[in-house]
């Protein structure tokens, strides 16, 4: 368990260890504040628009319909976690058909049964 650590920690040390010893030119600091925006979304790109290495955008419906909750909360609110709780919830809310329940009125029906 102790390599494991040092193996997680070294590659987050050194490089922090290394870089705060220059001082970095300012295009490049503006650069590297755009790699996590990028970074992600490049992942949401292709886990959602893409199933076994292939296009296919409707094989994930719910995570696109709960896309667009999401984006308002970050958007809106610029909370990180406020946006990960959202597309969470989201995702289980349209998994569950739970949106569909409430618009048939079944939600209600079920809840007085």
């Amino acid at each position: 368990m102790l390599g494991t650590g040092i193996v997680t920690l070294i590659p987050r040390i050194v490089p922090s260890l290394f870089l705060s010893r220059i001082k970095l030119p300012e295009w490049f600091l503006s650069w590297l504040s755009f790699v996590p925006v990028t970074v992600m979304a490049s992942l949401l790109t292709q886990s959602l628009l893409f199933d076994d290495g292939q296009l296919s955008p409707m094989a994930n419906k719910f995570e696109l319909l709960a896309i667009i909750p999401t984006f308002l909360v970050a958007l809106l609110f610029r909370s990180l976690l406020g946006a990960v709780l959202v597309g969470m919830i989201s995702v289980s809310l349209f998994k569950m058909d739970f949106l569909n329940e409430i618009l048939r009125g079944r939600f209600i029906k079920r809840l007085k049964d």
